[in-house]
């Protein structure tokens, strides 16, 4: 094994780690507000609201600014600073004794963001151009696989030590991947030359790749992406209830709800090699297209096994999604903006992540909850029919 497989398995822990650590204690939030923080009743639901929302602000800001710094000074430098950072969050939340304690902890988390785009940096340099459709991939299955068993791994620590246990336990695992990446992840060593189809600024600014065309249709397809996910994450529960007369319907729900994760898991890198070899351009429109096709049916599904069927058809389209931005942005982008233009796209996501149970929300209440998954199909359908246009306009100028 070289180092450069090595460099790229530390990674895929990394953020396997990372992505668990986070939703490790999100579902326990509320509880650790009421009975360890003694939050008032009155206010625990604007609390626990603030608890989650200020991390996806802090995080769509800070982003950007980590970005600059990791293509300035080095990705794996500011990598390691970005992990020290969120393992001094965690432990700022163990220590919290009360609510306000925790919210700032939780905006220091959002303060250290900057450890993903940092990751898809060091991977899409690491790796040859046909072989990071591959292994941005490999890092999406990590990220869904982590997103489903830190909610199981907290759910049994919960159970046995208490909530307040699990941020210890979360900064001891933060703290063994911030020695992990100083002692293992090596810094690549920036290629000389660029590829005719990247783009490459003589700036260290940001607004060659805001005005990039290329860039600001990825951050819309991350956007939609991430807000189609969350969408359907509040109110998934109370739906599952109204499809079955099962005993213990939360349960159901999570299991539904890991469904879509699971068929990510199993189908990102997959995604990943078929799109070095039929375009990304291409996998994101049919994807993109298959996850409209399905949330438009579950508008009309009645039965829990099919409803069930339909979520794990979803994870299995949308998650191709994520490597195939990652994977146009590596291409697209010169070696010292890589880091700039992933944290834009990363900023999108955070956008979608705290826009989705917002949505959610005004829709249930105006309407009813039906109406979400056509929401959701009518994006991602839009959002195809956009991809396919710029495919058709792309090919008519090469003709």
């Amino acid at each position: 094994m070289n180092l450069r497989q090595l460099t790229l398995i530390v990674l895929t822990l990394n953020m396997l780690l990372l992505s668990s650590s986070n939703t490790l204690v999100m579902p326990f939030l509320p509880l650790y507000l009421q009975d360890e923080l003694n939050c008032p009743d009155d206010y625990l639901s604007i609390y626990t609201a603030t608890a989650y929302s200020i991390t996806f602000i802090v995080s769509m800001f800070a982003s950007p600014v980590w970005g600059k710094f990791a293509d300035i000074y080095g990705k794996k430098t500011m990598l390691v600073r970005v992990s020290v950072i969120l393992c001094i969050s965690y432990l700022c939340c163990y220590l919290s004794t009360n609510a306000i304690e925790l919210c700032l902890s939780r905006a220091l988390q959002g303060l250290a963001s900057g450890m993903t785009p940092a990751f898809l940096g060091l991977v899409s340099e690491l790796q040859s151009s046909n072989k990071t459709g591959k292994a941005m991939g490999f890092i999406q299955s990590a990220n869904l696989t982590g997103t489903i068993i830190g909610p199981v791994i907290g759910g049994v620590i919960s159970e046995i030590t208490g909530v307040r246990e699990c941020f210890f336990i979360v900064m001891v695992v933060t703290a063994i991947t911030s020695l992990l990446n100083i002692f293992v992840v090596k810094e690549p060593q920036v290629k000389k030359e660029e590829t005719e189809d990247q783009t490459a600024t003589a700036d260290n600014s940001f607004t060659p790749l805001l005005k990039d065309p290329v860039i600001q249709s990825l951050s819309c397809c991350i956007f939609i992406n991430a807000m189609s996910i969350m969408m359907v994450v509040p109110m998934l529960s109370t739906y599952v209830i109204s499809l079955t007369e099962y005993k213990d319907p939360i349960v159901m729900s999570g299991l539904v709800f890991a469904l879509s994760g699971i068929a990510g898991a199993i189908a990102s890198p997959l995604w990943g090699s078929y799109g070095n070899k039929y375009s990304y351009l291409n996998i994101l429109a049919v994807s993109s297209l298959g996850a409209a096709i399905t949330y438009l049916v579950q508008t009309f599904v009645k039965d829990i096994s099919i409803f069930a069927l339909l979520q794990f058809s979803f994870g299995l389209c949308i998650c191709a999604i994520a490597p195939a931005v990652h994977s146009i942005t590596a291409k697209h982008v010169a070696s010292k903006n890589k880091t700039k233009a992933y944290s834009l796209i990363y900023s999108s996501q955070q956008l979608g992540n705290l826009s989705g149970p917002i949505i959610c929300a005004v829709i249930t209440n105006v309407f009813a909850q039906q109406y979400v998954f056509l929401c959701i199909a009518a994006m991602l359908g839009s959002l195809s029919l956009y991809l396919v246009a710029i495919k058709f306009v792309r090919e008519h100028k090469e003709n």
